[in-house]
């Protein structure tokens, strides 16, 4: 019997496998083409145990069964086959996100709130904003003058962003300092727009991303973040973000 790490088990977890699942995916993965019999000995799965396990992989798909001579013999799914499965599975999700999204609102569900404190509870906010699927766009008012507290990391947090291919499009007040940013839109994934300081002068920064929108005050004495999940919330603040864009220049 091989031993295998947690942190592949977490994996497999993630995909829909159970603790045993896992070990007789691992232990066929190993092996190539193989035999109950040997299946069972390689992953220290009972073999009655093992014959149900594989023929409910079998069905779900994670394996295959090919009749041989004297048994029949068991492969499964590749992990790069296993990685375009969960791709797949996410690609429909998003596709059909937006009617999710239109039921849940039709249920009346509560916001879900939640408060970040501290510069930490800041970053964390931020770091979030990359749990969304790659190619998500990010909605912002803001100015350039409240990263000060974050100076340093937020460029690493912004080269992740890019990585994660993750877009903005910002709304700032026009000012030499938040004109300073504008030249690096385009290898930061940004299009900057600006507003008279006169009327558009936030003290707090907006960020609206899925479903989630974000209230972050960059005080360096009280920094906190409010993030607010809600599918109707998010449309309202995406509506008037969109009016303000097409007057911003």
């Amino acid at each position: 019997m091989t031993t295998y790490s947690a942190d592949i088990f977490e994996v497999l977890s993630g995909v829909g496998l159970s603790e045993n699942e896992a070990q007789v995916y691992l232990a066929t993965l190993e092996l190539g083409p193989s035999t109950v019999l040997d299946i069972a000995r390689k992953s220290g799965v009972k073999r009655p145990t093992c014959y149900v396990l594989l023929d409910e992989l079998t069905f779900r798909g994670f394996a295959s069964r090919t009749e041989g001579k004297k048994a029949a013999r068991y492969s499964v799914l590749s992990p790069k086959q296993l990685l375009q499965r969960v791709a797949t599975r996410q690609d429909r999700l998003q596709k059909y996100l937006g009617d999710l999204d239109a039921l849940a609102s039709k249920s009346g569900q509560k916001p879900e709130v939640r408060l970040l404190e501290g510069v930490e509870g800041v970053k964390e906010a931020y770091r979030s904003t990359l749990d969304q699927p790659k190619g998500s766009e990010m909605l912002l008012y803001g100015t350039a003058d409240v990263l000060v507290i974050l100076e340093g990391w937020i460029h690493d947090y912004m080269a992740d962003r890019v990585k994660h291919r993750v877009s903005v499009k910002a709304i700032l007040p026009d000012t030499p300092s938040n004109r300073s940013v504008q030249p690096r839109d385009k290898v930061e994934l940004r299009e900057t727009r600006f507003l008279p300081t006169a009327s558009f002068d936030p003290r707090l920064e907006l960020i609206l991303i899925g479903d989630t929108v974000m209230f972050i005050a960059h005080s360096e004495h009280e920094p906190f973040a409010t993030i607010i999940t809600n599918s109707t919330i998010a449309d309202l603040q995406r509506q008037q973000f969109e009016y303000l864009w097409r007057a911003a220049k």
